[in-house]
């Protein structure tokens, strides 16, 4: 498995294929690297910009991608303004840390959650408003699946007739799966919260700008629409961790619906490099959007190329050092303001749901 991306240095412009906008972009950042050698902030805005430029999600974010680069000209200290900009609002926000997560509830909690799944099953469905909701829905459009390794969720054996003909369950195991998000439930595309809502909304406007092709898939996500199921995956704790940490991400085929499943290094290991994801009421339940998979892929290569996931694991090792984490992940958004407070270009807070 793991994949073969370069990290470190900005290869040579001559070992791309890049060309027209994109490469006097490129060249721009290795200009920019060179001349913030020395200085590991400035190297590490530079290599994120550039890696931008080599793992774009699409032509339509390569092209805009490139062309605010080129805005910058020569001026240094815009483009490390706007290295920063994607680190704070691309990679940190999707950059999870470990937490975690609370066990399924047992006794009559536990049956009121197979209820509402057979409800899900064979009813009419709405928007999920809740992550629990959300985590349902999603389970029961994933056949009771996590989408990657394909192991029955604990509940599967409490739904009628469900494993009565299917010896899958012997051969994959069982294991509590989690919901999991693939833009982070957090706050990020509502700029009310924010004490600097100026300064944020512009910053997540100037990714969003470049990365998405539609920019309607911001609607889809204003609110309690960040539970859609768009937004949504059913995974056990093993990669749903590697998936929050930046360490696993899904690459898109040619084929609809299909990827090939990518994590950092060969150690992280998954049964199938290539699964296609399938929905059980294709007419209710819909698909993860492939632009939001594309959005977490490119913040996932980028991360691990750029050395930005290094830099970031560095801080939170020091945050636990000095005892600022707690170890419940009750912290994380002090965590993320005493970070981005610091920064000229806004706040991000992150919460991690520990709910079903």
């Amino acid at each position: 498995m793991g994949n073969d991306l370069p990290s470190g240095p900005l290869p040579s412009f001559i070992n791309t294929k890049l060309q027209g906008n994109a490469l006097q972009a490129y060249k721009a950042c290795l200009v920019f690297e060179r001349y913030a050698d020395g200085d590991d902030l400035e190297v590490l805005y530079a290599r994120i910009l550039g890696y931008l430029i080599l793992h774009a999600p699409s032509p339509f974010a390569l092209e805009e991608i490139s062309r605010t680069i080129s805005s910058c000209g020569k001026n240094f200290e815009e483009l490390a303004h706007l290295g920063k900009t994607f680190l704070d609002f691309l990679i940190w926000p999707f950059k999870r840390p470990k937490v975690s997560l609370a066990p399924r509830p047992s006794g009559l909690q536990s049956r009121d959650f197979v209820r509402d799944i057979l409800i899900a099953a064979h009813g009419t469905c709405r928007i999920p408003a809740d992550h629990k909701n959300a985590k349902i829905q999603a389970l029961v459009r994933d056949q009771y699946r996590c989408v990657i390794t394909a192991r029955y969720d604990s509940a599967a054996a409490d739904i009628p007739g469900l494993l009565d003909h299917d010896n899958d369950p012997l051969r994959t195991g069982v294991s509590p799966t989690h919901c999991a998000h693939i833009v982070p439930d957090s706050n990020y595309f509502n700029k009310d919260v924010h004490p600097d809502a100026d300064d944020f909304a512009k910053s997540v406007s100037t990714v969003l700008r470049c990365l998405l092709t539609k920019l309607d898939v911001i609607d889809k996500l204003s609110g309690s629409h960040i539970h859609s199921l768009y937004n949504v995956m059913t995974m056990e704790m093993n990669v749903l961790d590697w998936f929050y940490r930046l360490e696993l991400w899904f690459e898109a085929t040619p084929t609809p619906n299909r990827y090939r499943i990518q994590t950092k290094n060969s150690f992280l290991r998954v049964p199938k490099e290539i699964i296609t994801l399938k929905s059980s009421r294709p007419n209710l339940l819909p698909l993860p959007d492939p632009e939001l998979l594309a959005l977490h892929a490119t913040a996932a290569k980028v991360a691990f190329s750029s050395g930005a996931n290094r830099y970031i694991d560095k801080i939170l090792e020091d945050m636990e050092d000095f005892g600022v984490l707690e170890p419940d992940g009750g912290s994380l958004d002090i965590l993320y303001h005493a970070i981005l407070r610091s920064s000229s270009t806004g706040f991000m807070s992150v919460r991690m749901d520990n709910s079903e």
